[in-house]
Parts: structure tokens; C-alpha cells; sequence
């Protein structure tokens, strides 16, 4: 007696069979940098600290888990941001940085301590440092929109300095290396 094939019982088993990825890789420029495309999210500023947060959400076929850690995890990123102001909040239409047209640009460096993630996205939140007041409301503008990052580099964050400062040498008397001097 032959036995024919058995075809999966359960759906879930059909559902995990995989498809070759179509994912595509972030565009790079000739100087080493590259874009993705991105929804910017919420901006919160504080002015008397001088910090400005602006949220961003990236399709994960746009950009690997892997790579969005080596660029947003702990580090200090040189960014260019623009909105496009023709996207309708779809991140699908960014095609290239000249495409986007006359949309709201910033230069300018920011850090990033951690990422999320799902199977769909990556979602980072960057902090921005003593912005120009011009450049705070073109953040603001860009709330909300889709547009787009590129990134020109990255380096890991310096490490915080916290609690009280330490003691110099010659403040503490009981150091046992000190010479008294008479």
C-alpha cells in the first residue's frame, strides 16, 4: 500500500513556510552613507535642558534589526532628516532624497540609546542636543510625516557620568600613598 504525501493539518503549520525575502537594502551614497526611508513620530522639547526627541519608525524591509543596532543602539548618529511633504504619511514613496522635493530639512547630530522592533518595524527615538530654535520647529514640522534619514556615520555614545565627582589625590588624608610633609 503507498502512502500519499500528508498535506499540513494545521494552519499555522501552512503559515510558517517561508518566502525568499524581498527585502530591499537601504540606498547608500558614494560617500559610505545611506537613506531610508522613515515615519517621523512625536517631538517632545524641553527648552531649559535643550533637548529636543523626535521618534522614527522604519519599515523592517527597509533596514535589518542587525544594521539598526549598529547604528541606534548607544551611539552619536550624523543625520540628515527631510519630510516629504507629497507622502501623505506612507513611507512607501521614497523613492530618492531629490524626489522628496521641497520638504522640511535638518542637519545635524543626535544620539540613540536603544531600538524596537517587531516582525513590521523598527522604531528608534533620537535626542538632539542644543538644536537652533529653527531647527526645533522644522522638527516639529516634520511630526507626524514621512520622509526620510540618512545616515553619515556613527559613534558609540560617551559613557555617562553620574553621582558625585570623584576625589582628587590630595583631598583624601588617609590615603596611604600620600607623604605628610614637615
Amino acid at each position: 500500500m503507498a502512502t500519499a504525501a500528508k498535506k499540513p493539518t494545521s494552519k499555522k503549520k501552512a503559515a510558517t513556510t517561508k518566502k525568499a525575502s524581498t527585502r530591499k537594502p537601504p540606498k547608500a551614497a558614494s560617500n559610505g552613507s545611506f537613506m531610508v526611508p522613515v515615519k517621523f513620530g512625536s517631538l517632545s522639547h524641553v527648552a531649559t535642558a535643550g533637548r529636543t526627541r523626535l521618534g522614527v519608525t522604519i519599515q523592517a524591509s527597509r533596514m535589518s534589526v542587525e544594521r539598526a543596532e549598529d547604528y541606534l543602539t548607544s551611539k552619536r548618529v550624523n543625520v540628515r532628516l527631510k519630510s516629504d511633504p507629497n507622502s501623505d504619511g506612507d513611507i512607501q514613496g521614497q523613492l530618492s532624497w531629490d524626489d522628496m522635493g521641497n520638504g522640511v530639512e535638518v542637519k545635524t547630530i543626535a544620539d540613540s540609546n536603544k531600538i524596537g522592533w517587531d516582525t513590521k518595524k523598527v522604531t528608534a527615538s533620537l535626542l538632539f542636543h542644543g538644536l537652533e530654535d529653527g531647527d526645533v520647529l522644522s522638527l516639529a514640522k516634520m511630526s507626524g510625516m514621512a520622509g526620510a534619514i540618512v545616515f553619515d556615520g556613527s559613534e558609540p555614545l560617551p559613557e555617562p557620568t553620574r553621582g558625585r565627582p570623584k576625589k582628587n589625590a590630595g583631598d583624601d588624608h588617609n590615603d596611604p600613598d600620600q607623604q605628610e610633609i614637615e
